[in-house]
Parts: C-alpha cells; structure tokens; sequence
C-alpha cells in the first residue's frame, strides 16, 4: 500500500499500470511532467482473469479504478481520465 501527503496530491497524481504476459506493473508520477516511479513488487495478472471460477468461460481481464481512505475515512478521490492503451 502507498500513502502519499496532501500536498503531493493536491499537486496531481497519475497512476500506472502495465501488463505483460502474467506480469502486472505499477507505477506513479507527481505532477503533469513527472516521472514515473515504479513499485518494487511485480504482482501475478493471472488473478484479473475470470478464469479463477470454476462455473464460467473466460470472458476477459477487467480493470478499474479505486481510491480508499483507509485512516480517516472521509476523504475522496476524483479522477481527470481513463487511457487504455494496448502495447
């Protein structure tokens, strides 16, 4: 999990994710022209599937937004865009 201050925030804040084969990426950036930090771990993309249901076909990887304000709870997300883009 990341936290990162108000200040760095309120300066906007762009997300990443990349898929390649069964690896999932991710990484940030403060601020327009920022460059992208990675995320150490590399997590498993195979769980994004629905294949993991025993009662149904494979019908494809969802992706998806979400934003918690797991300490205080009374906080709020709002995003600007979406942009997928296939590699």
């Amino acid at each position: 999990m990341a936290e990162f201050p108000l200040e760095t925030v309120a300066a906007g804040l762009r997300l990443r994710m990349e898929v390649r084969g069964v690896e999932l990426r991710f990484a940030y950036a403060v601020g327009v022209n920022g460059e992208w930090q990675p995320v150490a771990r590399v997590f498993d993309a195979t769980a994004c599937g629905d294949w993991v249901s025993p009662h149904s076909n494979f019908t494809g990887t969802f992706w998806g937004l979400c934003c918690q304000d797991l300490a205080t709870r009374d906080a709020w997300a709002g995003f600007s865009g979406f942009e997928y883009q296939a590699l």
